[in-house]
């Protein structure tokens, strides 16, 4: 289970990466990775390295099992990191693509830290670099003493970040000790055969989004720090070996997996390296391991006596050979039985060691005559039973099979089946075989069937690890800091089923895998940040706008007040409308909020406060929010449909002449304002299927009809032609969508198969490409669709959704769904695969926000339940 710790803390670390991602803004790709390498203390057993492009951080952002075990807080940073420095334009601009090295270092205090190195295209100006970062208002920065080391302090944050430069090498930590090891020429580096190792192997690997490279020469001292005592039992194993092994990540949603190469350093000989040269067997004895196997050791050979002469030459050179060899001849002297002829011939392809989680300790061999083998071993043992023993002389599997077997130097042995089953203690071995007669072995169990599917079939060595078994194991074995962040709810670490750790040989080096599934529920339970007590149920909107330098939270009750909050929850002001809110709130330049209800237009300051001919008595009832053609006051011109009028208003409030015009049927929706050919469309489209373009003064400059007998009921949206052209788009009660040029050219698409009259159409990128998607939300069903028809992805509600879906904006020109039920109150939030996000579905009622709060880089989601509002991060 050691090793467990060892690897989910390594594994953890390419999350840190969004921490690293500054580095590569002010970077181009490295020429010189050798170089930056040497910067990192000898004690990093574990190195990482990546390529700085959006599509690892998309890897990375939503990774649940990256989230599990670097645990709430650690994300939080990171987050913020990312949000606040990294995605700033001036920096993000400055590089792309870049390899990003990050190493582990074990820090006194019980945690790990992270040192992240890159190489510099060319040598940075540190007047440009403090000018990005004092750019940033959610960042301050200091120089410390000394080197040009500097202390970043973010917003919300009380952990700082340490940045040095140093010509064209960069590098950051959140250890200022570590960061100052890194640049001190006396502090001891990484070996260069290691550095060799890094600077070859990153540079070939350009399809994993991650290479994990291990030192083995160095693994030991750095599994000890984690632990309250010295290696031993399987994790002894990995003590001796020397070599390194590069590894390469494979994404899987729900799953830590990385294989690659293993290449031993045999002039430092070790018991690994017997199995070199060894073909891969059938692991079978992982059928055998019983039901509370906390950890198990494999070993498989496709040629015993080739394993057994160099298991001969391995004791030799241990000086332990010519003390077994007089024992196997003393044995043969006092009860005739030559163990070489009579047992060593029996002895099959494979041996395991296993650990329950009450500690008892099992070793397994298998045979191909348990018969012979059980009559052989009852002639130099106390004999119990028929099939059990308990052998009159030590060390002999030692001898056999080596190291795995050191530990049991007399033991209790039984023989069932083709197998021989190994026990220090006889009530330990009397369970055993219990459970292997009534077949209690973890493998029937569905939850290790669910692990076993990824891991391959054949290996050398397999190691295996049950988390939920290994408890107190890790409790006894780990230091208190990192055994406690198993059992900690900030962290998701006891959702990981176990670790499968694979060599299998190739000649001189083995292919080796590593996987451990996460086991993941999609309903982590979100608890409110705040509460605030409206005096209503949530009504008709709920969403963010800007406050000065900070955001306020605007929601409207079903008694039609209005309340402004700060993003704590706390009450800014409210105030009581005429009615419900027909769309959004809109925001002015000068941060002014203007608005219309059924029966009038406002305009309000941030503070509440009406301006001067504010609000505005509407001549018809506006049956749609407004639509402003510009954020500035001084030019602005609201529109507003009311049934079949179309309004207009200026930001003082007095009507534009040349509007207020009437149209042939009722307006859809809210109008759409775009501007292409140096004109300023006013489009407007009608329920009958009419169509009408005019420009800023109210004139008509185009128009079309759709031909068919058919009628609309859903909102206008706009979508860009491959050629570069805007089209109107929208889809009638049968669900055809119809593409509406500027020139009144229309085209049709037939996708849905079958949808009711009163689906809910929208157009929207929520799939995470560079073209927006064509949703329908039909009843109890979303569908999203590409351009070309095809499916991008769909999803069934249990419950009947309320009309439309909510789009919510997270990055730039991308939007997740949000999907709220008529009954039961749920609300759904989708990813760009269709998969329903962590947290959720939330108990709720009609609208909810989801998105960015506060400047920390966390996303949260606000809903309203009975007359409470609550917030809550994802």
């Amino acid at each position: 289970m050691r090793k467990i710790i060892i690897l989910s803390s390594v594994l953890l670390v390419a999350i840190a990466v969004i921490a690293v991602k500054y580095f590569s803004e002010l970077s181009g790709v490295s020429n010189n990775s050798a170089k930056v390498l040497k910067y990192i203390p000898s004690d990093a057993a574990l190195v990482m390295s990546f390529t700085n492009d959006e599509s690892f951080y998309d890897i990375v952002s939503n990774y649940e099992p990256f989230d599990a075990i670097l645990g709430e807080q650690r994300s939080a940073e990171l987050t913020r990191i990312h949000t606040l420095l990294l995605e700033q334009p001036g920096i993000k601009e400055l590089t792309d693509h870049s390899k990003i090295f990050l190493s582990l270092h074990h820090s006194k205090t019980d945690s790990v830290d992270f040192l992240f190195t890159i190489g510099l295209n060319e040598r940075i100006q540190e007047q440009k670099f403090m000018a990005d970062l004092h750019s940033i208002t959610a960042v301050s920065l200091k120089k410390l003493a000394g080197e040009n080391i500097y202390e970043a302090h973010f917003d919300n944050s009380p952990f700082p970040f340490y940045l040095f430069i140093r010509g064209d090498v960069a590098a950051g930590s959140f250890s200022e000790k570590l960061i100052r090891h890194a640049i001190d020429e006396e502090t001891p580096k990484i070996p260069d055969d290691f550095v060799t190792e890094i600077d070859e192997k990153s540079a070939r690997n350009h399809n994993s989004p991650v290479t994990l490279f291990i030192n083995h020469g160095t693994l030991p001292s750095f599994a000890k720090s984690f632990m309250r005592g010295a290696l031993d039992g399987n994790s002894a194993l990995i003590q001796k070996m020397k070599g390194f092994s590069s590894l390469s990540m494979n994404f899987k949603s729900d799953a830590l997996m990385f294989n690659g190469i293993s290449t031993p350093d045999t002039t430092s000989p070790a018991y690994l390296d017997l199995f070199l040269t060894q073909r891969p067997v059938k692991n079978q004895l992982k059928s055998l391991l019983p039901e509370n196997t906390a950890n198990s050791v494999l070993f498989g050979f496709s040629n015993y006596n080739v394993f057994h002469n160099k298991l001969s030459s391995f004791l030799d050179k241990k000086g332990q050979l010519k003390k077994i060899k007089a024992q196997l001849m003393l044995i043969k002297a006092q009860t005739g039985v030559d163990l070489e002829k009579d047992l060593r011939p029996v002895f099959s392809t494979e041996i395991a060691v296993l650990e329950t989680k009450e500690r008892e300790k099992f070793g397994i061999i298998k045979l191909t005559n348990g018969t012979r083998a059980n009559s052989t071993l009852q002639l130099i043992s106390d004999r119990i039973t028929e099939n059990t023993g308990h052998l009159n002389h030590s060390n002999l599997f030692y001898y056999y099979f080596g190291e795995p077997f050191k530990n049991f130097s007399r033991p209790y042995f039984g023989i069932i089946d083709n197998y021989l089953i190994i026990s220090n203690s006889l009530p330990g071995l009397q369970r055993y075989l219990s459970d292997y007669s009534s077949g209690r072995f973890i493998s029937k169990t569905k939850e290790y069937q669910d692990h076993d599917q990824l891991v391959a079939n054949k290996s050398n060595i397999l190691y295996f690890v049950n988390s939920a078994n290994s408890e107190q194991i890790i409790k006894r074995v780990l230091r208190r800091g990192f055994s406690e962040a198993f059992f900690n709810k900030n962290y998701g670490l006891s959702n990981f089923y176990g670790l499968s750790w694979q060599w299998s040989s190739e000649g001189s080096h083995f292919q080796v895998n590593l996987y451990s599934n996460y086991l993941s529920n999609g309903k982590k339970e979100l608890k409110p940040v705040w509460t605030f007590k409206m005096n209503a149920r949530i009504g008709a909107t709920l969403q963010v706008v800007k406050n000065g330098s900070k955001n306020m939270i605007l929601v409207q009750d079903y008694v039609n007040n209005l309340y402004a909050l700060s993003t704590d929850g706390s009450k800014i002001w409210a105030d009581q409308l005429d009615g419900k809110l027909e769309g959004p709130v809109t925001q002015l330049s000068d941060g002014s909020l203007l608005f219309n209800s059924s029966r009038k237009l406002y305009r309000i300051d941030i503070k509440g406060n009406s301006f001067p001919g504010f609000p505005v008595n509407l001549p018809y009832n506006a049956t749609a929010g407004l639509s402003l053609s510009s954020p500035k006051p001084d030019v602005a011109r609201a529109f507003i449909p009311a049934g079949n009028m179309l309004l207009a208003y200026d930001m003082n409030g007095k009507t534009v002449e040349g509007w207020n015009k009437q149209l042939p049927g009722k307006i859809l929706f809210d109008v759409k304002l775009i501007a292409a050919d140096n004109i300023n469309y006013v489009i407007a489209g009608t329920k009958t299927g009419e169509f009408f373009f005019f420009n800023n003064e109210g004139r008509t400059v185009g128009k079309a009809r759709i031909k068919r007998v058919t009628l609309f009921k859903n909102p206008l949206f706009t979508l860009k032609t491959e050629e570069g052209k805007i089209n109107i788009v929208t889809a009638d009660t049968a669900g055809i969508v119809y593409h509406i040029g500027l020139n009144g050219v229309i085209t049709e698409q037939e996708i849905a198969a079958s949808v009711a009259p009163d689906f809910a159409f929208e157009v929207a990128n929520v799939a995470g490409d560079e073209q927006p998607e064509l949703i329908y939300l039909d009843k109890q069903q979303l569908n999203v669709y590409n351009n070309d028809g095809s499916l991008a992805f769909m999803y069934n509600f249990e419950q009947q959704a309320n009309l439309p879906a909510q789009l919510f904006s997270l990055k730039k020109n991308e939007y997740i769904v949000g999907v709220s039920s008529k009954t039961g109150a749920m609300q759904f939030l989708l990813d760009s695969e269709g998969s329903l996000m962590k947290g959720l579905p939330l108990k709720g009622d009609g609208v909810f926000y989801a998105g960015y709060l506060k400047n920390d880089g966390i996303r949260y989601v606000i809903n309203g339940t009975n007359n409470v509002l609550q917030a809550y991060k994802l």
